[in-house]
Formats: C-alpha cells, sequence, structure tokens
C-alpha cells in the first residue's frame, strides 16, 4: 500500500484536511502542517528538513510553491488550490511534475478525453453530410450561420467562417441577402466550402439551383411549395424540410423527397419564446415518436435572439431539451452582440448533452460545463487579519491631479487590442498610443517609461484590466464605467 504524505502551512491546512476527507482511502494518506502560514512558502529545505521523506511513497507540496522538486525523487506538486485536492487520482501521482503546479499538468476537474471520443467513435449515424456524421445516437451538431454571408467580401467571409469552425461549427450556413447576384452566391459557397461543410438558407428557387450547381452539401429550407418546384434538382441532396400548422405534413414531405431521391433532414421549427415555444418542442416529441430514423434540425437562435439574456444559459437548457427530443442539428445565428459566442456555447453544451447521456447522469459535474459568470464552488482563502486594520474614508483622502498627461483607454475589436493613448492635458493632443492585449504588460510599460502618480497608475490598472476582460467577454468597454450591471 503507497504511503502519500500532503504537506501544506497553516492556512490552508484545515481546508486541504476536509477535502482529503472526501478523497476515496485506497492509499495510506496523511497530513502534516509545516511551521510557515502559507504554503507558497515551502521550499525543498523546508521539506528536508522537517519530513523524513524516505517514510512515503510520494509527498506532495502546494502547486503554490516557486520551487524546483527535481532533486527530490517522490517530491510532486499537487493543484494551485487547496479545494482542487478532490480531483487527483491518489493511484497516479506519477503523472505529477516536480516543476509545475498539477492543474497546469493534469486535467483539473476536466472531462475525459480519452473516453469521450472512444464513446464517440462507437455511435452510428443515420447519415453523413461531407463526411460529419448526422443522426443516430451521435453527438448533435452545430450549423453556424453567417448573417447576410452574400454581402461580404471574401476576406471577411472567409475569416469569419474560420472562426466560426474553430469554436466548434461543424456546418458554415449562408445567408443569403434577397439582393444577391448567382455570381456572388456561388463565389460565397466556393469560399465556405474550402474552409468547411457549407449548407444555404434561403428560400428563393433560383438561389437554391445555383446552390446544387455549386456543390453545397445542405440546403435550408424547403416548405411544401419549394419541394414540389425542386423535385427535379434535388435527387443526391442534402435538404432540410420544414413543418407547417399541419403537424402531419412534415411526414408526407419528408416521404415525397425522399421519393425524389433527396436525403431529408426535418424541421419541425422552433418558435419564440412567448410566442409558441412551449408547443413548438412539442411538435418535435411527436415527430420523434412517429419518426425515429430521419434527422431533426433545430433553430435555436429562433429563441436566443429573441430573448434579452445572456446567451449560454439558453443555449444550455436548449441543446440539453434538444437532447431529449433527440435533435442531430442546432442552428445558431451570432447575429447580435448577445448572442456572439453561441457556437462555441452550443459545441459545449453538445458534449455537456452527450456526455451526461452516456454516464445516464444529469449535465453536472462532467468535467465540462458552461457557468461563465458564477462559480460551482467557493475557493477563496480570506487573508490574515493583522492587529492594525484600517478602512478608509474616500472623503478623507486627497485628490491627487494627474501628472505627467492624462490617458484615454480603449478597445479594437477587429485587432482584438487594447489601445492607450497619452494626451497632454492641456492642450488635448495625444502624444503615444501604447497597444497590448495583456493589461499587466501595459501597465508596466508606462510606469516604467512615462511619469505617472501612484493614484493614476492605480487608475489606469483597473481600467486596462477592465478592457482586457470587455476584450474576452465581449462586454462594451467604456472607460470610467462599470462593465456589469450590480444592482444594489
Amino acid at each position: 500500500m503507497q504511503k502519500v504524505l500532503f504537506v501544506t502551512g497553516k492556512k490552508a491546512y484545515p481546508v486541504l484536511k476536509k477535502q482529503l476527507d472526501k478523497t476515496e482511502k485506497h492509499d495510506e494518506t496523511h497530513l502534516h502542517k509545516l511551521p510557515i502560514e502559507v504554503a507558497a512558502f515551502t521550499t525543498p529545505e523546508l521539506i528536508s528538513r522537517e519530513i523524513d521523506t524516505e517514510r512515503y511513497n510520494w509527498i506532495v507540496v502546494s502547486g503554490m510553491s516557486p520551487h524546483d522538486y527535481t532533486d527530490m525523487e517522490n517530491v510532486v506538486k499537487g493543484p494551485r488550490n487547496a479545494y482542487d485536492t478532490t480531483e487527483l487520482d491518489l493511484h497516479k501521482l506519477d503523472q505529477l511534475s516536480p516543476k509545475k503546479p498539477a492543474d497546469q499538468v493534469i486535467d483539473i476537474g476536466g472531462i475525459d478525453k480519452e473516453k469521450l471520443k472512444n464513446a464517440i467513435d462507437r455511435t452510428k449515424p443515420t447519415t453523413t453530410i461531407r463526411g460529419i456524421p448526422v443522426g443516430g445516437d451521435t453527438p448533435i451538431k452545430i450549423i453556424s450561420e453567417i448573417v447576410d454571408a452574400t454581402k461580404l467580401d471574401k476576406q471577411q467571409l472567409a475569416r469569419e467562417a474560420r472562426r466560426r469552425m474553430e469554436e466548434g461549427a461543424d456546418i458554415i450556413d449562408i445567408g443569403v441577402h434577397h439582393n444577391a447576384t448567382p455570381n456572388k452566391i456561388k463565389e460565397t459557397i466556393e469560399t465556405t466550402r474550402k474552409i468547411g461543410p457549407t449548407s444555404i438558407d434561403t428560400m428563393n428557387p433560383e438561389h437554391i439551383e445555383t446552390a446544387i450547381n455549386t456543390d453545397v452539401d445542405l440546403i435550408l429550407s424547403l416548405n411544401t411549395k419549394l419541394l414540389e418546384q425542386l423535385k427535379n434538382k434535388i435527387e443526391g441532396e442534402n435538404i432540410v424540410v420544414l413543418g407547417s400548422h399541419d403537424p402531419s405534413q412534415i411526414h408526407r414531405d419528408i416521404k415525397k423527397a425522399r421519393s425524389y431521391g433527396a436525403n431529408p433532414i426535418a424541421d419541425p421549427i422552433l418558435d419564440p419564446p412567448g410566442h409558441g415555444l412551449t408547443e413548438s418542442l412539442n411538435r418535435y416529441r411527436l415527430f420523434r415518436e412517429k419518426d425515429r430514423e430521419t434527422p431533426l434540425l433545430m433553430g435555436v437562435g429562433n429563441a436566443t435572439e429573441l430573448i434579452d439574456t445572456d446567451s449560454h444559459g439558453v443555449n444550455a437548457i436548449l441543446t440539453t431539451l434538444a437532447s431529449e427530443l433527440q435533435v442531430n442539428l442546432l442552428l445558431t445565428t451570432e447575429a447580435s452582440l448577445k448572442t456572439q459566442g453561441s457556437t462555441a456555447e452550443l459545441k459545449k453544451a453538445s458534449m455537456m448533452a452527450f456526455t451526461a447521456k452516456i454516464r445516464d447522469t444529469t449535465p453536472k459535474d462532467l468535467g465540462i460545463d458552461l457557468i461563465k459568470h458564477k462559480d460551482k464552488k467557493r475557493k477563496e482563502f480570506k487573508p490574515q487579519k493583522a492587529s492594525n486594520t484600517i478602512e478608509p474614508d474616500e472623503n478623507e483622502l486627497k485628490q491627487e491631479k494627474p501628472s505627467g498627461g492624462c490617458y484615454e483607454v480603449g478597445v479594437d475589436r477587429e485587432e482584438n487590442k487594447i489601445y492607450t493613448t497619452h494626451y497632454n492635458c492641456e492642450t488635448k493632443k495625444p502624444t503615444q498610443t501604447v497597444i497590448g492585449t495583456n493589461s499587466t504588460t501595459i501597465i508596466n510599460y508606462i510606469t516604467q517609461k512615462q511619469e505617472i502618480t501612484p493614484s493614476h497608475a492605480a487608475y489606469l490598472s483597473k481600467e486596462l484590466y477592465k478592457a482586457q476582460i470587455a476584450l474576452k467577454t465581449g462586454k462594451n468597454y467604456i472607460q470610467d464605467t462599470p462593465l456589469y450591471k450590480i444592482e444594489e
């Protein structure tokens, strides 16, 4: 039986003890409190002095320790946060490093990617779209629509299509502007098909014919009338058949589509929140009860675009509902600021739903999540309180005037960079702009190269970090304005 010793400082000791009590005791685990307040102060010399290292198979020090323990054969680093100790597999401590924290070496709290891949490999699709397995028990696939894609030039379109694919899209959907010419549609499809499987979203029969002649991979969306108009054109094509107010019509249209040689996908149509959403979900349920084979598509953008709330929660619950309803494809737009990032959110939600299904559990504690603005567990450490405590009153503090100039902070979304422009406070003329992506690098440069008071540097640090967060989250950055609405 392996003997494992965890060592920590006085501050983290009660937390680590509590976490170790939660772990499975297959091995003989022990905990030692070092004569230091903070575990980050652990050193190899301290371990050698305090611990008989030969008594243990493994000694796990805090991941916050900056030192290299390579010379101590059985010492490795645990996670930086003591609360994450429960994520360690005590049988696999040999995977940890004497140099790097555990959370930089192994996927703390992460999903087992190899097991997930093996599970996906075992699934059986009912069809494929340019090599993409669809239907059956495969994970839900994501179609990401570029709205008015035909209005973009080649470079803009290619850049946006690559971003969508990188964020998890399985298929790029071309939103066709009503004034688009056949040549522009052809050019648009040819551009995106070089990047990934492509669908077209139009109800103009001429546009659809152009797309078919350009080898589009999927056609969205054909109603009863269009199906009849194009019956001689769709042999061998992947098409989405739209539902109607008559629930039985979609089944008749699917039968017709197959008789024309097409490969149909059903879309009973998801209605917006407050305008039939519940009943439309029921249409999906009724369809799947009657037809177990035909792949189902759900346009979740109809919901996310038409409710003013953060998209990731809406996408998570809709994907879970789609999984229960055995929907196989989700169509999303990113037409508004609030829905940007929906492609990545749906991809992650799809993996959550698939993992939960194969584990026969709820989409919780999977090692993958869509929690963005809150946390599941409290992992904070309260600083030690000194005997001398001060609670400053802002009204009593001297207000310093900016020295050395004024600064304007902003962001450039195209370059994804922070701009910090220095002005002469009297003439209001710009003298220098510091550009970067890391707020710490920018403020370090300014404090080292330019004259600035401590209070002005503190203010600028806060604004630069706000700008950095805004770039990552998509929030608007406006200097001197809070990023988030905080209710009083």
